[in-house]
Formats: C-alpha cells, structure tokens, sequence
C-alpha cells in the first residue's frame, strides 16, 4: 500500500486508495500509468476504495477512454480489413503458376559470332508466311543512379519461338553487328514487346543505327495490341500482361532487374531473367493475335 500523503503528492484524486501492486515480471508498478490504470478500470481488473469509487461516479475519465478504445478498435478493424484485401489479391498472384524459361539460350559476346549467328536467323526465317514473321525483342541496360544519366543498353534478346532465345552482350562487343542491324531493320519481321519502341530508339542513341523505319513499319507495341484485344485502357506492365494474358507469374526480382548488366561474363541467372522477358514477349504476342 502507498501512504496516504504520498499518494496525494503523486496521484491525482480519483486514484487515492487504489490499491498498487508490483509487476513480478516487468518490476514496474502497475498503477504507475493513468492510461493503463484507466484501462485497467475499463475491464476491473483495479480494486478501488470507496473513495476512488465515488470519484468515478460520472464515468467522465472512464468515457473518454472508452471513447478512445473505440476509436482504436474501429481504425484496428479498418487496417485488419485493408490487409485481408491486400493478402486475397497476392494470394491470387501467388496461387498462379511462375514462368521460367528452360529452353535454349544463344549466348553471344563477340561481334564475328554475333553476325554469323544473325546472318544464319535471316537466311531460316520464313518472311513469305502469310502470317508474317515475328521476334521477341527486349533490351537490358545498367542503373544509373545519377540524375540525368543513363548507361548505354547493354544486352539485346531476341526470340523467335518459345524453344530459343538469342542474348547479345553489346557492351562486350566493339561496335554494334551489322548482321544484327539487318535483322532489325528487315521490314517483314515484326519486332514485338512492351515499350519496344523505347529499346529501338535508345539503340539509335547508344549505337548510332537508324532506327525510324524500323517503328513506323515493323513494330508491334503490347501495351496496344493488349488494349485492343482486351477493350481495356490500362498501362500494362510485362508481369501484368503475363498474369492476365498467359495466367503466369514471372520473376522481377530487383537484384536481378537492376544488376549491371554490362559485366561479363552474364551469370547464368541472369540469362534466364532476359531470356524470360522475351519469351513472354512473344508468347503473349501469340496469344493475343489468336483472340
């Protein structure tokens, strides 16, 4: 028990005769707080003299904690059910399959390999099909974390089926190919992705290749073709794109997504992650032109 005088110097009046105990874990004493005796008050867990009892007679300091339990109770109960929302969508993103690429990949990091590899794709590709031919086209370059800076692209992938994918490590290479130029530049193979336009026009930038005839006539941007297909409006992104059109999650793990890319040799993981995006490029392109 607290004496009486002390209790008047360091109590307010309506938790004289309290009864204070210590806490035999903590050490604290329990009636130390007047939001945890209040609290405390609310459930009866205190023991109050008459005195204490009377003080409380209007239910005043009672109400306002009351009041205030609610209100915590209520912005609980908003948050468990923002959180119940947040984790039904993740849980439906989670539940849908991951796509990994496990067919070839044609790694390239010298320009002679480069142009033979280029030249042998133009002389087998079937430009009279009357469906025309396509590629999966994506680019890969380094962050930089300077304002107003950026690094010159450092990959370009390519893929021409669901089974092969083609990566060349341009900044490995003294000079863009020529025979890679061509085959970007053919007017009869549609290169397909999502901002594609974007990856040709910073090639033109970092390498110098003209690249204007290439987006007006042989171009196909998803994020369109998507909206068309789908009557929808949005600003797709490639996972996004997956899971709706292909029912598959991919990969973007940002220590991968903002590696340096320019390093060689390309970690193995790494090849995989490029060679995914393209390949998802073309299989949604395949997708969609069938609906």
């Amino acid at each position: 028990m607290i004496n009486s005088r002390k209790c008047k110097k360091e109590m307010p009046d309506w938790l004289c005769g309290v009864s204070v105990t210590k806490n035999k874990t903590s050490g604290k004493e329990s009636g130390s707080d007047n939001r945890d005796a209040a609290n405390e008050m609310i459930t009866g867990s205190l023991v109050m003299s008459d005195k204490s009892s009377s003080s409380l007679a209007s239910g005043k300091t009672v109400g306002v904690q009351s009041n205030r339990y609610a209100n915590n109770k209520q912005k609980d109960s908003a948050k468990e059910k923002d959180n119940m929302i947040f984790s039904v969508e993740k849980l439906v993103e989670m539940s849908m399959p991951e796509f990994t690429f496990k067919g070839s990949i044609i790694y390239s990091y010298h320009k002679g390999d480069c142009n033979i590899i280029c030249d042998d794709i133009l002389s087998t590709i079937d430009t009279t099909s009357a469906n025309g031919s396509s590629l999966g086209l994506d680019t890969e370059w380094p962050v930089s974390y300077k304002q107003g800076e950026q690094a010159k692209t450092a990959l370009v992938q390519i893929c021409l089926n669901e089974d092969k994918c083609y990566l060349f490590h341009l900044s490995c290479m003294n000079g863009f190919p020529g025979s890679l130029r061509k085959l970007l530049e053919n007017p009869l193979i549609q290169k397909v992705g999502l901002n594609v336009g974007y990856d040709l026009w910073k090639l033109e930038k970092d390498y110098g290749i003209c690249v204007k005839n290439i987006i007006c006539n042989s171009v196909i941007e998803l994020k369109t073709l998507a909206n068309q297909k789908l009557k929808s409006s949005e600003n797709w992104s490639l996972e996004g794109l997956s899971r709706n059109v292909l029912g598959f999650r991919i990969n973007k793990d940002p220590s991968i997504r903002l590696c340096d890319w320019s390093q060689y040799p390309l970690p193995r993981e790494y090849q995989i992650y490029a060679a995914t995006d393209a390949v998802i490029s073309y299989k949604i392109y395949q997708k969609l032109k069938a609906m």
